[in-house]
């Protein structure tokens, strides 16, 4: 059984980044907006949004098209001390991951796009053995 929720975090109107072509192409936010990168802990569900430094840090990885794996290590706070690799994904198949190469540990992580002036915004999140970021709202039953 899948579980859904709505969980609220920094901004509104969120659009994920669903252009599955932006590996070749990537583009940047439109004229008005800014892109956020999250991530979902896998056993609580808690929807995070990555600190600036790594923010900048995949953006800037996500925009160039390469590298696919961005590693965070010194890139701030728990980073620091840890090896941590988010893998900016390949299409629907194959969603951004963040990877802990300690622990074989990942969450899922996602780039999405908001008006600047956006307050909060919903990720929609789901539960089969683990907590997930769902890519699109399926209706209830």
């Amino acid at each position: 059984m899948l579980n859904f929720f709505r969980h609220r975090t920094r901004g509104h109107d969120a659009r994920r980044d669903h252009d599955h072509d932006a590996e070749n192409h990537p583009q940047p936010p439109p004229a008005g907006h800014k892109a956020y990168w999250l991530s979902i802990d896998p056993r609580t569900s808690r929807v995070e949004l990555y600190p600036d430094a790594v923010q900048e840090a995949l953006e800037a990885a996500y925009l160039a098209g390469s590298p696919r794996e961005v590693p965070l290590e010194g890139l701030g706070e728990i980073y620091a001390a840890h090896r941590f690799v988010v893998d900016l994904g390949r299409g629907l198949d194959h969603p951004p991951t963040q990877l802990n190469p300690r622990t074989d540990g990942r969450r899922d992580v996602r780039r999405v796009v908001v008006p600047e002036e956006a307050e909060e915004f919903d990720v929609l999140v789901f539960r089969k053995r683990e907590w997930k970021i769902a890519d699109v709202e399926v209706p209830s039953v």
